[in-house]
């Protein structure tokens, strides 16, 4: 019964980490007392990952009608 909570904790750990990774580390410059500025900075994988999910949360209907696409031409041409 011990397992439990350490696979859990694990679990928790990896989730943080990855988290911590995908959301990257917040940096803020203050220029002067009145003005600061926020600035995210992201490993490159995770720069190039936030790319790929906003591809596809803007354009996941096209990708849909493309694999209907794909399948319809595989099912016509199997039957020639």
């Amino acid at each position: 019964m011990e397992r439990v909570p350490v696979l859990k904790d694990f679990c928790n750990t990896i989730r943080r980490r990855i988290r911590k990774w995908y959301d990257g580390e917040l940096i803020t410059y203050h220029y002067d007392p009145d003005f600061s500025r926020v600035y995210t900075n992201r490993h490159w994988s995770s720069r190039l990952t936030h790319m790929l999910v906003d591809f596809w949360f803007a354009n996941w209907k096209w990708f849909l009608g493309f694999i209907v696409l794909v399948a319809g031409l595989i099912i016509r041409m199997s039957f020639f």
